[in-house]
């Protein structure tokens, strides 16, 4: 049950951290009326999955890339806590395990991001 709490908190710290680090402006976004709202305006979502981890990091611009030319806006991923947490309470988010590295790729190449842990 610890461990199940300390990873939930680490979890909201990398979603609060992503979010912090990757808004210049504010933003918003709500569901209203059965509708997602982007800064208050309509947007539907489409969205493909790729997991980076089962992609080697020299190659996660190209495939979203190739999303985005699909007409992709949104990219979802698992965040597989076994992978970044091979060993009790030692993290790893560097090289290829770099989930922040990887959501700033995907907004370069203007995808959003789902986050699915």
């Amino acid at each position: 049950m610890e461990k199940l709490k300390t990873k939930t908190i680490l979890f909201f710290i990398l979603l609060w951290g992503v979010f912090f680090f990757s808004q210049s402006t504010q933003k918003s976004f709500e569901i209203k009326n059965g509708q997602f709202l982007l800064n208050g305006k309509s947007i539907e979502i489409h969205s493909g999955e790729m997991h980076y981890p089962r992609v080697p990091k020299e190659y996660w611009k190209h495939r979203l890339l190739m999303m985005k030319a699909m007409g992709l806006n949104a990219v979802a991923t698992y965040v597989f806590w076994n992978y970044h947490e091979e060993v009790p309470g030692k993290w790893d988010w560097f090289g290829q395990k770099d989930l922040k590295q990887f959501i700033k790729t995907a907004e370069e190449v203007g995808l959003y991001v789902i986050l699915r842990p």
